[in-house]
């Protein structure tokens, strides 16, 4: 009797293995590519799965952050199939589906817009002492221009090729990302400054403010012209707020683009239109995880050339 009553507890164990196992393989994971895990799409990129993870009734489907190398890896992966979404500049986001520009010859024709994410705005943060006013002063410095395919890189290599210059023209060239730009900006004998493209406020420029002895650079009215004419569509004029910054109260004269969330069309349109819905219905819980969402906007009417809207996408049900 003991021996029978043991092979029933195996075989019991056994059932409910197979069961946990057939639960688990129904669990579908929704990435995000996001960059770095000290850069801004990652933090935003969170708050967006936290949001849906919390109250999304499917417990089936999931919602993760996917750390990665940055917007145009985002892109691609999503095109492939290797994730489901992935955050980009929105004129980089057109430039893949139309294949324009480094995607040449390369048209993304899977990518599909969900919503603008936030506004980024171009951001050179330069130490005191380098002489730097303007990004015309960035020439013959020391300067980091994130990770080869980021967006903040790809869009600074646009720029100077509008003004005839290019990597030669500078004393050196660092690649630090996020937070770790503070490894070369806030070292002698490294860095002058940083460009970056970037929601604000933002903590880790904030820490470079207040420990580096930085400060936030304006572009001039000229600069700001000649930079907007690369993508007039997707760029604007704009300036980071006063008093963001207690170490940078003044505001500060640039250009703004937005970022977009895109998905594959091959998504369930089901997956989609309830992801979009509960983000929508939850904007102000959104805000409060990370606040430069506050610029979260669902296009329902939008001049931006972007990829087409996902077809699971209805706003006007929510």
């Amino acid at each position: 009797m003991k021996l029978s009553a043991y092979f029933a507890f195996l075989i019991l164990m056994s059932v409910s293995a197979c069961q946990s196992n057939i639960e688990t393989s129904n669990i579908k994971t929704i990435h995000i590519g996001s960059g770095s895990h000290h850069a801004m799409y990652y933090p935003v990129a969170s708050a967006l799965c936290e949001v849906f993870n919390e109250h999304n009734s499917d417990k089936n489907i999931i919602c993760k952050a996917q750390i990665s190398k940055g917007a145009e890896f985002n892109l691609n992966a999503v095109e492939n199939g290797e994730i489901e979404m992935g955050i980009s500049q929105a004129n980089l986001q057109y430039d893949a589906y139309t294949g324009q520009r480094q995607f040449a010859n390369n048209p993304h024709k899977k990518l599909r817009t969900l919503f603008a994410v936030h506004d980024e705005y171009m951001t050179i943060i330069a130490k005191k002492d380098s002489n730097i006013n303007s990004f015309a002063d960035l020439k013959e410095k020391s300067v980091n221009i994130g990770n080869v395919g980021s967006g903040s890189r790809i869009l600074f290599e646009q720029m100077i090729k509008k003004l005839g210059w290019t990597q030669k023209d500078f004393k050196e060239i660092y690649g630090e990302t996020g937070s770790d730009i503070n490894k070369v900006l806030c070292a002698d004998n490294k860095a002058d400054a940083a460009i970056y493209i970037v929601g604000h406020p933002n903590k880790s420029f904030g820490d470079m403010l207040k420990n580096c002895d930085a400060k936030l650079v304006n572009l001039s009215t000229k600069e700001i012209k000649t930079f907007i004419s690369l993508a007039p569509e997707d760029f604007f004029a704009t300036s980071i707020p006063s008093n963001i910054y207690k170490e940078n109260p003044a505001s500060i004269q640039t250009f703004a683009s937005k970022t977009v969330l895109s998905a594959s069309e091959n998504i369930d349109p089901k997956i989609i239109y309830n992801f979009v819905k509960i983000i929508s219905e939850n904007k102000d819980e959104l805000i409060k995880k990370q606040p430069s969402l506050a610029t979260i906007n669902f296009f329902e009417k939008s001049d931006l050339k972007l990829a087409p809207k996902h077809y699971g996408i209805d706003i006007r049900k929510f």
